[in-house]
C-alpha cells in the first residue's frame, strides 16, 4: 500500500491549510488526506494532525531544486 505520513499544522492558519488539504484529497494529482485530529493547546494555539499519503517522490520543493540544473529559469521552490 501507500506510505503514510503524519503532518503537524499549528498557527494562525493551521485550520485552513487542513481545509484545503481536505478539499484537494478528491483530486487525482495530489496525495490523499485520510483524516485530521485537531489538538488544543493551552499555549499557542491549537495543533491539526494530518494524516496523509507520502508523494512517492518527497516533497515539490526537493523535486523542483533536484532538476533545476534542467531549466534556464530560476527553479521555483527559490520563490518560496
Amino acid at each position: 500500500g501507500p506510505r503514510i505520513v503524519l503532518l503537524k499544522l499549528f498557527g494562525a492558519r493551521a485550520e485552513k491549510e487542513a481545509s484545503f488539504y481536505e478539499q484537494l484529497t478528491r483530486h487525482p494529482h495530489v496525495v490523499y488526506t485520510y483524516g485530521l485530529v485537531e489538538q488544543p493547546d493551552a499555549i499557542t494555539s491549537t495543533y491539526i494532525f494530518l494524516l496523509q499519503e507520502m508523494a512517492p517522490l518527497g516533497s515539490l520543493v526537493n523535486v523542483l531544486d533536484q532538476h533545476a540544473e534542467n531549466h534556464p529559469n530560476k527553479p521555483l521552490s527559490d520563490k518560496l
